[in-house]
């Protein structure tokens, strides 16, 4: 699983393409009139927080698995109209509500079992609203340390799902009304600040990043097969954002 745990303190600072996206989720959804709003995997809060400003009036339940997320989220975001549950996403059992959304969160869920958990909790006329990270995630740093060590293990994000296949899993059981991807792209000097990114973000397990294993010899292999833009290095974020009714 991710170290969102131990990512809390440093995850608001670092994640600023996550916050991008929850923007963007917003708004696709900001004209809607929801009467119950659950929201997956509210992390610190970003979504959340455009939730509870642009619908002041509406009841919202922010479901997270990592117990120091939510306190960071509690104690940044002033919001009576929020609910905090520290809970796995795929083995809730909640009230249904008009609005589902979730940004950045649910790739992490294993075997897609989110789907069934939003088609269980989505009132009939609801509106599913989630944006994704797909698999051209660090796509750069992926292949150079595959190019510069081929039996270490792969980055998490390369098991992501793209596009088609999340648009084929969801369409059992949803009819999606909008769908889109994007690469967002931040630029680090070197191989060394691009890793300590995402581990300040807690994307990332513990069997690829975990103390040690990337040592200066580590970072000066890689750093050769990863491809420079002018004097910097790319850490990109393929990110897939979904609108969708139930059928």
């Amino acid at each position: 699983m991710p170290a969102f745990n131990q990512a809390a303190d440093t995850y608001r600072d670092a994640a600023s393409v996550q916050q991008t996206v929850a923007e963007d989720l917003l708004h696709h959804i900001r004209d809607l009139h929801p009467s119950s709003i659950l929201e997956l995997g509210g992390g610190t809060g970003f979504l959340s927080e455009l939730l509870a400003t642009t619908f002041p009036n509406t009841p919202i339940t922010v479901i997270d698995n990592a117990p120091a997320t939510i306190q960071v989220a509690k104690h940044t975001i002033n919001a009576p109209n929020i609910h905090w549950l520290c809970h796995d996403i795929e083995t809730i059992s909640l009230p249904k509500a008009d609005l589902i959304a979730s940004n950045m969160t649910l790739q992490w869920v294993p075997s897609n079992k989110w789907i069934a958990t939003c088609h269980d909790h989505l009132s009939p006329d609801g509106t599913l609203a989630i944006s994704l990270a797909g698999p051209g995630t660090f796509r750069s740093l992926q292949s150079a340390v595959q190019q510069a060590y081929p039996h270490f293990p792969r980055l998490p994000s390369a098991s992501f799902l793209n596009v088609d296949a999340l648009s084929q899993a969801l369409s059992a059981q949803f009819t999606i009304a909008h769908v889109k991807t994007d690469t967002h792209a931040l630029y680090f000097p070197d191989v060394f600040h691009a890793l300590r990114h995402i581990k300040a973000t807690g994307a990332y397990h513990a069997n690829t990043l975990k103390h040690g294993l990337f040592t200066p010899q580590h970072l000066r292999k890689i750093t050769q097969y990863y491809p420079k833009v002018s004097t910097q290095i790319a850490l990109e974020y393929e990110v897939i954002v979904i609108i969708a009714k139930p059928n």
